[in-house]
């Protein structure tokens, strides 16, 4: 049992000494008129929660009344 607590100790001893990964870059502004528009999907890995997307799958970015961003998803 002393073996095990002594290992335990050394694992958790040898982890805090890791230092925190970087934080990702961040932008202050993002100039959103840019990316307005409809967006077509050329190639996708299939998944369970788009399915029935078998292709003409896009996406049109909008701005609503409060300068939110909508996100219209379609598949044809």
């Amino acid at each position: 049992m002393k073996k095990y607590y002594v290992a335990f100790l050394f694992l958790i001893l040898n982890c805090s000494s890791i230092p925190p990964k970087d934080q990702p870059d961040t932008f202050e502004f993002i100039d959103t008129q840019r990316y307005l528009g409809r967006w077509y999907e050329y190639a996708k890995i299939p998944n369970r929660f788009q399915a029935s997307c078998n292709g003409d799958t896009s996406v049109t970015y909008s701005l609503n009344e409060n300068e939110n961003v909508n996100v219209l998803k379609s598949a044809g």
